[in-house]
Formats: structure tokens, sequence, C-alpha cells
């Protein structure tokens, strides 16, 4: 499955010190990326370049609903 279009990348994860696999970081990015979306009316769809402000913001809501969905 291919995801396109991420705010914050894998590698980018990781190198945050992010500790989730790729699929279930895949899966929780977008969920995160959506809601992003809501927040901001859409205004980051299609941007070229993502601001590191919003990918640290994703980092943060990525590690939040993981815990969230671990019970």
């Amino acid at each position: 499955m291919k995801f396109d279009n991420q705010y914050l990348k894998f590698v980018e994860y990781t190198e945050l010190g992010g500790k989730l696999s790729e699929m279930p970081f895949n899966i929780l990015e977008f969920e995160a990326r959506k809601l992003i979306d809501r927040r901001t009316q859409n205004r980051l769809v299609n941007v070229e370049e993502i601001p590191q402000e919003v990918k640290l913001c994703m980092f943060a809501l990525i590690n939040t609903i993981a815990k969230i969905h671990q019970g």
C-alpha cells in the first residue's frame, strides 16, 4: 500500500525518536493528518514543503493516538 502526501515521513519520524514500525506509523500518520486538515481547513493540502512546526505536531499526535489505541 502506498501512502502519499504525508506531512511527516517515516524516516523523519524515526529520526525524531519514534518507536513505531512503518505500517502502524503510516496508518496513524494518516489519522493525524486528517485531524490537522480539519483544524486547518485543509490549508496544508498540496503544500510543497511542510513546516517544521507541523512535523513536530504530527510526531506528538501520532504518539498520542498510538497510546490511545493501545488502551
